[in-house]
Formats: C-alpha cells, sequence, structure tokens
C-alpha cells in the first residue's frame, strides 16, 4: 500500500490482527491507495482504523480507481460525519479497477480559521483492510465462471456475468452476450437486417450470408441483390 502523505506496511494491513496498526501523521488531506498492478473485478472492501484528532472534523472517502487518483475514481462509500475515535467502513461495491483509493479530507475551512488545531499528536490510522473480489474476466462466488468471451472487453458483473460494456461483440446479442442474433439480424449490435434468404432463413449471425441460398429474384452470398 502505498500514501500520499507517507508509507505503510502492508503485510500489517491485511494479516487479520487489528491490534497493529500504520498510519500517517496529520496533514490537511491524507490518499491511500492499494494497487492490484492489474484490472480486478472488486466485490466489497472493509476498512478498520482510528483518527485522532483534537478537534474532530472531516471526512472518509473509499473510491476504486484505474489511477491512484481519487478525483478519477469511483465512489463506493463516504463518512461524512465527525471522524475522533475508531473508525468501521465496510461496503459493497462491485466495480472493476486497479486501485482501491482511501481519501481522508479534513474541514477545510476549520483549518483556515484557525478554529481546528492540529498537533504532533494527531494522525490517521489505518489497521486493516478487507478487500473481496476476482480477477477480471471471470465471476462467481468462487471466481470460477468466466466471463462471455463476446463481452467488449471480456469484463462481466462479478454476480451474474452480465457483460460491464454496453455493447457485445458482432453477432452477440444479451445481457451477458451470450446469444446470437436472432429474427434476421446480424452484425454489429444485430443492426444489420439479412437478406433475402430461401426460406426467410435467419442469417449467419455474424457475416450475413444466407447458408441455403436465395429466395426466386435474389443473389449474392448475402441475398442482398436484385436480379434485374
Amino acid at each position: 500500500m502505498c500514501a500520499g502523505n507517507g508509507t505503510v506496511n502492508e503485510t500489517a494491513t491485511t494479516d487479520g490482527d487489528y491490534s497493529i496498526c500504520h498510519g500517517t501523521q496529520h496533514t490537511e488531506n491524507v490518499t491511500w491507495y492499494i494497487d492490484f498492478t492489474t484490472l480486478k473485478s472488486i466485490y466489497r472492501i472493509a476498512i478498520s482504523g482510528e483518527v485522532t484528532y483534537e478537534t474532530p472534523s472531516g471526512h472518509l472517502s473509499v473510491y476504486i480507481s484505474n489511477s491512484s487518483s481519487w478525483t478519477t475514481g469511483f465512489l463506493c462509500a463516504k463518512l461524512k460525519k465527525n471522524i475522533n475515535k475508531q473508525l468501521t467502513l465496510n461496503t459493497t461495491c462491485a466495480k472493476h479497477g486497479r486501485y482501491v483509493v482511501i481519501h481522508f479530507e479534513g474541514n477545510s475551512d476549520l483549518i483556515q480559521s484557525g478554529k481546528s488545531p492540529r498537533t504532533k499528536s494527531d494522525w490517521f490510522f489505518i489497521c486493516e483492510i478487507k478487500i473481496e473480489g476476482c480477477d477480471a474476466g471471470v465471476f462467481g462466488e468462487n471466481c470460477n465462471k468466466n466471463c462471455s468471451r463476446h463481452c467488449i472487453g471480456k469484463n462481466c458483473d462479478i454476480l451474474d456475468g452480465r457483460c460491464l460494456s454496453t455493447m457485445c461483440s458482432d453477432g452477440w446479442q444479451g445481457n451477458s452476450c451470450s446469444k446470437r442474433c436472432s429474427n434476421r439480424t446480424y452484425g454489429h449490435q444485430c443492426q444489420s437486417t439479412c437478406g433475402k434468404c430461401a426460406n426467410l432463413r435467419d442469417c449467419h449471425h455474424l457475416t450475413g450470408n444466407c447458408a441455403e441460398g436465395c429466395v426466386d429474384g435474389w443473389e449474392g452470398n448475402k441475398c442482398d441483390k436484385g436480379i434485374m
């Protein structure tokens, strides 16, 4: 784990021992992040820690991001109340990302007005972090089901396998992109209409070609050219 205002022992914050905490001395804002080095499908985040300020203020936010910056991440949870004690955060956040970013933001108005003094005893601690999820590309309770290879990016929802992208590979449709184009459609987003295939059969879901030839008066692989 890395911190914008200090360093944290990663092993100590993921070892299950809540009695060992690592932290950074107060600055107005503190940002810590966990870098998985590759894209992950994250489901649940649990954080145990402590904030010790003479004057309680500020809030804690947790993001899933593709960069180490919280400003570009998806907000999973925010503790808005004044924090000056043991804190516990447990949130479900089914998102894909490479980083989990933890951001503590002090009350800048109080700090600038001089009403929120900071001393050498002011610290922000993290005692334990637990992150549950799967590698990108798989889903299910035991991460033992593969996302459809027809999902764009091959990433899907960790619970039900729905494709995260709004698009499927050419020739496929459905929430999990597991159904071939139907109702005489084919191609990109199943938006192209089949030609005059014999017996009004569906054409090939990818190419649009008619496997059994054309009805009378039409020709071509796709049966889309009228015979003059």
